[in-house]
């Protein structure tokens, strides 16, 4: 998470919302209330909620309750509408839930994100020794599971987003380095 981020989600939750001299949460929230991309800031929102809540062993299913979820995923919708423009068959709500699953959340579940797992014959005794994971092949991210087609276009939709936040991020950045 970039110093802004982590300044975005702190001022999300603070309850000491004062104009000061040095910057402070109010400016952090007010830089971000002007900056264009609304998707961008939606997903810097998003995963800040998620991140309060991402210990919990069901995190990835309360995605769609999160307050900012629905907008960002609307946002998202659109963006992967205009980009596909009736090019292929596709279903924008799925794409856009599973982008939004993978990006909060990247990380294998079989693996817990470390590319290796306990052999199976070391469990129950023995030297325990590690081999390759075989859901994320020693990647620590979880796989989508797309069609060949599908993956491509995932991919530059994933490219945009990250784009949108890097955008944003620098945006609120410049905002409060001027204020």
């Amino acid at each position: 998470m970039t110093a802004i981020a982590e300044k975005y989600s702190r001022a999300i939750g603070s309850s000491h919302l004062e104009w000061r001299i040095d910057p402070g949460a109010i400016d952090v929230l007010t830089a971000a209330g002007l900056v264009d991309d609304s998707l961008g800031v939606g997903l810097l929102r998003l995963r800040a909620e998620f991140d309060s809540i991402s210990l919990m062993p069901s995190a990835r299913h309360m995605i769609p309750r999160l307050k900012s979820a629905a907008g960002v995923t609307t946002r998202l919708i659109a963006l992967i509408m205009i980009r596909n423009a009736g090019q292929r068959p596709i279903d924008p709500r799925e794409i856009a839930a599973k982008l939004l699953d993978h990006w909060l959340s990247p990380q294998c579940p079989s693996c817990t994100g470390r590319g290796m797992v306990d052999h199976p014959a070391a469990v129950g005794g023995g030297r325990c020794t590690q081999i390759v994971c075989g859901a994320c092949g020693g990647s620590k991210r979880r796989t989508l599971f797309w069609k060949h087609e599908e993956q491509a276009f995932a991919d530059m939709i994933g490219a945009e987003m990250e784009a949108k936040v890097d955008a944003a991020s620098r945006r609120i950045r410049r905002l409060l380095n001027s204020a």
